[in-house]
């Protein structure tokens, strides 16, 4: 019955077009044409008695009805699958458009790259710290390209060492820190990089992705906290050690100014530390002691002084006031020739102290003289009492003679 098979082409066509409903109404219609047309004694089941002629058209009819049905619910799962999928990309791509505008619109710096080293994410806050946006490049050149070194500024960062190739490579790093130095940042800046690979870590790689951290200033504060806090230990080492110095103790002037200038140039980096006493102006006072740090040696001669190490007028000068009983009789004068040299609270502190050790020496001077000067008075009136007492016996034998 070759003919019958024509109607397949037909109804397959009614499945893709129509859908299920057209594929039940089509198949209604041509088992409907074939039952009449059988009736009438035409189509391809003509020829046949009764009992054979219902057999044959209740197996086409059946074949048909279940062939379109099938076909339709296939179909249908077809159609419905491609609209999912549809739906699916139609999201991912909304999904995508969204994250993307988040990478970029966020402050923090983020770069991040496929399995092969492409740039998929390379957000304006990267950009603006790196001076360099994303490029087509081998990752092996990132360093190089980039201008990456190592936390000391000067050894290049190998490239395979480098936080986001380590995420690609599926390693997890934190807070790295590194230089970046190029023909757009000059200067350098100090980054902290932390790294994340890219995957749900049950599949196959699938990137990497990094954010940076612009650390320059921060360290920069830690770095001068330290320096400032090395330098107060310095200074209170500095006391602690004239503290305990013999000459200061003793009243030994020249010794004791000649180990405070020295220190004070030592510790305050100042290249000409001296020590004047009376009153007015430099100009009128009387050198005590000057230290020269570029010479390393001591003078006390005003003239040559200044013969040797003439008044500049750039840099800065401190100077602590020595007193004596309340009186200043004195002056400290420390001296750093540097133009951009200013002296900050706890050096002027620690210029006050030193001038206060001075005081310290003064009045053991003062006290070491009085001592002397007691020990001659004694002396002298011990003397002057053994000649009392010499001239009172001699008296008394030249009296107890005459009355002999």
């Amino acid at each position: 019955y070759p003919l019958a098979f024509l109607s397949f082409p037909l109804i397959i066509g009614v499945v893709f077009a129509l859908g299920p409903r057209g594929a039940a109404l089509g198949s209604l219609l041509i088992v409907v044409a074939a039952t009449v047309g059988s009736a009438r004694g035409h189509g391809p089941f003509q020829g046949h008695d009764f009992e054979v002629l219902i057999v044959l058209l209740v197996s086409f009819s059946g074949s048909l009805t279940a062939t379109s049905l099938l076909l339709a619910a296939v179909s249908e799962e077809a159609r419905f699958a491609e609209e999912s999928l549809r739906l699916a990309e139609r999201r991912h791509g909304q999904k995508s458009i969204l994250l993307e505008s988040v990478v970029k619109s966020i402050s923090d710096a983020v770069i991040a790259a496929d399995a092969s080293g492409n740039f998929i994410a390379f957000n304006t806050a990267a950009e603006t710290i790196l001076g360099i946006g994303a490029v087509t490049a081998d990752p092996k050149e990132w360093s190089d390209l980039y201008g990456v070194f190592r936390d000391d500024g000067i050894t290049p960062f190998p490239a395979e060492e480098l936080p986001l190739a380590r995420a690609i490579a599926g390693e997890v790093t934190n807070n790295v820190e590194m230089w970046i130095r190029n023909v757009h940042r000059p200067h350098g800046l100090r980054l902290a990089v932390s790294g994340r690979p890219l995957g749900d870590g049950n599949s196959a790689k699938q990137g990497g992705v990094v954010i940076l951290r612009d650390i320059t200033e921060q360290r920069a504060t830690l770095e001068a906290e330290a320096r400032e806090a090395a330098a107060r230990r310095a200074r209170q080492d500095a006391l602690l050690e004239l503290a305990k110095s013999k000459a200061i103790h003793d009243g030994e002037l020249r010794m004791a100014a000649e180990a405070i200038t020295a220190t004070a140039a030592a510790v305050l980096g100042a290249q000409r530390v001296s020590l004047w006493f009376g009153e007015g102006g430099v100009e009128t006072l009387r050198l005590a002691d000057a230290f020269i740090a570029s010479r390393r040696i001591h003078l006390q001669d005003r003239s040559l002084l200044y013969d040797l190490e003439p008044i500049q007028s750039k840099g800065a000068t401190l100077e602590a006031a020595i007193r004596l009983r309340g009186e200043r009789v004195g002056v400290l004068r420390i001296e750093d020739l540097k133009a951009d040299r200013f002296f900050s609270s706890d050096e002027e502190n620690f210029a006050q102290s030193l001038a206060t050790l001075v005081t310290l020496t003064l009045e053991a001077e003062e006290k070491r003289r009085a001592h002397t000067e007691l020990a001659m008075r004694t002396e002298e009136l011990v003397v002057a009492r053994d000649q009392a007492l010499r001239a009172a016996l001699a008296k008394s034998e030249f009296v107890a003679n005459m009355s002999h």
